[in-house]
């Protein structure tokens, strides 16, 4: 595979990944009571604050999909995606370790194994950021 398919098929891993986690996570918390304690969260009072996070990873994915149609303007994409995708990622990392000292935090395996994606991606991003020229 070339190179400039295997980057927009990256990007595009990047569109689905993030459509499926945001109508997962937007949706399922409404209809299904225990969605979130399975992943050891608690109900909010409110869902307002994981439904505007949903937004943002929508956004996302929309910049993702702008990223794989126009490749050579794509690394100010890549470079902020794959940032933020480590940090997501390690976050989820960070509060399950804290899961494991207090019971306060939120966050169980589970969750760490479906964010581990978003690690995978965020290299791949920054990969596409430091080594990706334009392709003639």
């Amino acid at each position: 595979m070339n190179k400039e398919k295997y980057y927009k098929y990256m990007f595009f891993s990047g569109v689905i990944y993030n459509l499926g986690a945001g109508l997962l996570f937007a949706l399922l918390p409404i209809f299904v009571d225990g969605f979130l304690p399975f992943f050891g969260i608690e109900n909010p009072p409110s869902f307002i604050f994981i439904h505007l996070m949903i937004l943002l990873v929508y956004g996302y994915a929309l910049a993702y999909y702008i990223a794989m149609k126009d490749l050579p303007n794509a690394r100010s994409t890549a470079l902020v995606g794959g940032i933020f995708k480590i940090l997501f990622f390690l976050t989820g990392v960070i509060y399950f370790i804290l899961s494991l000292v207090t019971p306060v935090s939120g966050c169980n395996w589970i969750m760490v194994l479906i964010l581990t994606p978003d690690l995978i991606q965020g290299i791949m991003f920054l990969e596409f950021y430091f080594n990706y020229t334009k392709l003639e």
